[in-house]
């Protein structure tokens, strides 16, 4: 158990900074030289992955939103 948690935190923590590196080139490439960026993940089971989290996140924020909302 002890390893798969050192793997989870290793693997977010190495795609978090890929995603920053990615966002910052798009951030320049869209607002310095003023040109689009389209990028379509060629890996399936990352990009199914990548959407299950975005989901997952999503429904935390509407969920506490609600809550809030309620309260």
């Amino acid at each position: 158990m002890k390893g798969l948690k050192a793997f989870l935190e290793i693997s977010a923590t190495s795609i978090s900074l890929a995603s920053i590196i990615f966002m910052g080139i798009v951030f320049y490439t869209e607002s310095v030289l003023g040109r689009g960026m389209l990028y379509i993940e060629p890996n399936r089971p990352l990009a199914f992955t990548e959407l299950l989290i975005c989901a997952y996140g999503g429904g935390l924020v509407v969920g506490q939103c609600i809550k809030r909302a309620k309260a």
